[in-house]
């Protein structure tokens, strides 16, 4: 249940901002991004440390909006895209090596 509502909430955050860009090429690319990446954010609500970074990463953006600092916007969103890199990368890495491929 809880990863029902994180994962409604998720995509709604995503999609506010995806959808406030005006830029319907973008909003295309992110709903087939999130559909690809599904099982990975799956994975990440069962990882605290992944599920916080991401918490407050969104925080940062939401911040960074309410005040309307546009550099700051950027700064944040580029980190959380980082980090979600990072810990999809770190997932594939960890299931390959669990899998025996190195």
């Amino acid at each position: 249940r809880d990863a029902r509502r994180f994962f409604a909430r998720d995509g709604a955050f995503h999609d506010l901002l995806v959808q406030a860009s005006g830029n319907q090429r973008l909003v295309e690319i992110c709903q087939s991004l999130r559909r690809q990446m599904f099982l990975y954010r799956t994975e990440s609500v069962f990882d605290p440390e992944a599920a916080g970074r991401l918490l407050a990463d969104h925080r940062r953006i939401v911040e960074h909006l309410e005040q309307g600092d546009v550099t700051g916007i950027e700064a944040a969103i580029g980190d959380h895209l980082k980090h979600a890199k990072a810990d999809i990368f770190r997932r594939v890495f960890e299931k390959s090596r669990a899998a025996g491929g190195g």
